[in-house]
């Protein structure tokens, strides 16, 4: 209470009083609104919960890494190889089939044509000329799927033996390696390297496929059980002219 009376004596002492006050009233707010202004710049920075569609604007040095390790592990995956089975050459025509057009990377000597290619699609064909001077072929096994064997499509395979084809397969069968079709009228080729120096020629014979004995290399001669005339019938096509130069017997009786 004095201190009171006092204060309102001396009007100096009331000035000071006043302005400490008004200091001390001055420092607060200063406090307050520095305090205020830190807990919203924490909240402002405070960072994003990891939810799945907020996107990330600014990379870190570990988000760089991070990259850089993906982009690196996805430059070393081993590319996928699609070259076909056993690396054969495949057409694809659309229509859910297909047709073999070369011996591209494979290295079989005892092929197995496979029924479908690496895409799904049905192998309904060998091509033209498709295994031209493969000279390391020893064998050949057609699928039942196959219903077209191109001209020429062995021609050049100096080493081959045997050309075997499924029982299943309704349009060409296999006889003593030979390709046949399914009927035996028509004989559509012989290896190069069959064995053997003499071929017995089926009376059911009516023609025989353009380039289907060229080159045989042990064949010296050809035996019919049928006439001359029977065998003068039979067409022979282009690429056969070996026939000229061998023994040609007809009226041929096997010895029992």
């Amino acid at each position: 209470m004095e201190l009171l009376e006092t204060i309102k004596r001396d009007p100096r002492k009331k000035r000071i009083i006043v302005g400490i006050l008004i200091l001390l009233i001055a420092t607060v707010a200063i406090v307050a609104f520095t305090f205020a202004n830190k807990s919203d710049n924490g909240a402002k920075t405070e960072p994003p919960d990891n939810d799945t569609n907020s996107l990330s604007v600014f990379k870190t040095a570990d988000d760089e890494e991070s990259s850089k390790s993906s982009s690196n592990s996805l430059d070393t995956v081993e590319p996928i190889d699609l070259s076909g089975i056993n690396g054969l050459e495949y057409v694809s025509k659309e229509d859910g089939t297909c047709y073999i057009d070369g011996i591209g990377s494979c290295k079989d000597t005892e092929l197995k044509i496979p029924a479908y290619s690496p895409y799904g699609d049905i192998v309904i064909k060998i091509n033209d000329g498709a295994f031209e001077n493969c000279t390391e072929l020893l064998s050949i096994t057609i699928p039942s799927t196959v219903k077209t064997v191109g001209t020429g499509a062995f021609r050049g395979c100096s080493s081959l033996v045997a050309i075997n084809v499924d029982t299943e397969n309704s349009v060409y069968c296999s006889v003593g390696g030979v390709l046949l079709s399914k009927d035996k009228t028509v004989l559509v080729c012989m290896p190069m390297n069959r064995p053997g120096s003499s071929y017995l020629l089926s009376t059911d014979t009516k023609a025989v496929a353009a380039y289907a004995f060229e080159g045989v290399i042990n064949l010296k001669s050809i035996l019919y059980q049928g006439s001359i005339a029977d065998f003068q019938k039979i067409d022979f096509l282009m690429g056969n002219d070996i026939l000229d130069t061998i023994q040609i017997t007809c009226n041929y009786v096997s010895a029992k």
